[in-house]
């Protein structure tokens, strides 16, 4: 008798423990669907249906598509379906991530899928949506960081674009996810994705290669995300026209943008670094873009941030429009800057060099006038360039601006003249200056006043 009855309080606890992690399942899930529609653009739906040792969720995301015309969806709909194993030991699956007897909260299973865009959807839609579609596991600890694991199934195939036939070789992604419980705002994550090769009759076609993203981020004060996010391209190159002549090509492209905060300012700094970049017959490369915005008030970025998401829904609304003005204000009084820090570029003809500063003088009250606004505004910026570099790209801007697609054949020289014109009146001007084969340009803007190359220019207001 005493064995059955510790049986049954066996199995009483065992249920027990099973209702309560699915119980605590549901509300973490709730919990995180809320967290993201307040941080979504469109409309989420989403339905739990509740059992003991398992749950299934689905959520359905709405995402807008802006300017649409009658010929598009509003929105295009994504599906995830999560099959969801309670815990504290699953019975299924788990066997990916731990030992089965190592007690968790959930395990999930399940993929993201994109709906159809159109009624009568063609083959070669059908076919671009399945590279979306993706495989989801969540594994969830008692204590520690949530994992969510997601992998894009790869694809082969042939597409019929009207009477042309194109060859699909995808190879599809793979990422991790980790996060601090429920907070969408404190993640790692890092991604790959191997390349695509779209390639259609002849040469034309689309090539990617390797993609790579890695985040470390953070919750900052006022619900901010901040941190690093890197990212890179090893190449991508598209070919089109009748003998192939069109081309753009890159490689090595690598963005790295980080977010701070300190004493409630939030610092972001952003670099770009290509090494190839081709239009058509144009080449560039190296290249460096490197700039920050510094002195940025956490709590109005915060502000505006959700004064634009309200003003999204009444656009007309000027209750919002009085919102944004009120933190705008409270944004500027911080003397928020802007700096190009560097902007350098390369090509077979020679080099330009380039940087900038912009900032605002928040000290007193700051009135939302545009006079008032320009008077405590300063800012100055530098120019340098090879003279083959600037004589090549004003011809290649001005032939376009004359030629027009199809030049004709005396048409470069015609350029070549007009441009050299061009260069000349800006140097007679003292616009640009130029010395033992290089332009240089200084400007600065301060107080109200404009200088360029150390000289006043009067300003007409």
């Amino acid at each position: 008798m005493k064995k059955l009855v510790a049986l049954v309080v066996l199995v009483l606890i065992t249920l027990g423990a099973y209702l309560g992690f699915g119980l605590l399942a549901r509300k973490n899930c709730q919990a995180a669907i809320a967290e993201l529609q307040a941080n979504f653009p469109g409309r989420i739906d989403s339905s739990y249906r509740q059992g003991l040792f398992s749950s299934e969720l689905h959520i359905q995301l709405h995402i807008p598509i802006p300017d649409n015309n009658p010929a598009t969806p509003e929105t295009i709909s994504t599906r995830i379906r999560q099959t969801i194993h309670h815990g504290p030991f699953v019975l299924s699956g788990q066997r990916q991530k731990s030992s089965l007897f190592t007690p968790v909260q959930l395990y999930a299973q399940g993929s993201l899928e994109i709906d159809p865009l159109l009624a009568d959807e063609p083959p070669f839609i059908s076919q671009l949506r399945q590279l979306a579609t993706t495989d989801i596991t969540v594994h969830a600890p008692i204590n520690g960081r949530t994992e969510i694991t997601f992998k894009g199934r790869p694809l082969h195939s042939s597409l019929a674009v009207g009477s042309e036939t194109f060859k699909l070789n995808w190879q599809g992604f793979d990422g991790n996810l980790l996060l601090e419980g429920n907070n969408l705002l404190s993640y790692d994550l890092d991604f790959r994705a191997p390349g695509l090769e779209l390639r259609g009759q002849g040469a034309a076609g689309i090539v990617i290669g390797e993609i790579t993203t890695q985040a470390q981020m953070r919750e900052g004060s006022h619900s901010l995300s901040l941190g690093t996010i890197m990212t890179a391209i090893q190449r991508f190159e598209a070919t089109w026209g009748q003998g192939m002549e069109e081309k753009i090509a890159l490689s090595g492209l690598d963005v790295r943008i980080t977010s701070s905060e300190e004493q409630g300012l939030v610092r972001v700094e952003e670099e770009i670094n290509i090494d190839h970049l081709q239009f058509t017959d144009r080449k560039y490369g190296p290249g460096n873009l490197k700039m920050s915005l510094a002195n940025l008030d956490a709590q109005a970025i915060a502000k505006l941030s959700e004064a634009y998401t309200a003003m999204q829904a009444k656009p007309a609304s000027t209750e919002v429009l009085g919102i944004l003005s009120s933190h705008a204000s409270a944004l500027l009084a911080k003397s928020p800057e802007i700096r190009l820090e560097n902007f350098s570029l390369t090509t077979p003809e020679g080099a330009c060099l380039a940087s900038a500063h912009i900032a605002f003088n928040g000290q007193g009250e700051v009135i939302l006038n545009p006079f008032f606004l320009l008077g405590r505004l300063s800012a100055e910026a530098n120019f340098n360039a090879d003279e083959r570099f600037m004589a090549v790209q004003t011809k290649n801007f001005t032939k376009e601006r004359l030629c027009g697609e199809h030049p004709e054949p005396d048409c470069d020289q015609e350029a070549a003249r007009a441009s050299s014109k061009q260069l000349q009146g800006l140097v007679e001007q003292n616009i640009l200056l130029l010395a033992n084969g290089q332009y240089s340009l200084t400007a600065s803007f301060k107080n109200g006043q404009t200088m360029l190359n150390d000289k006043p220019v009067p300003l007409s207001f």
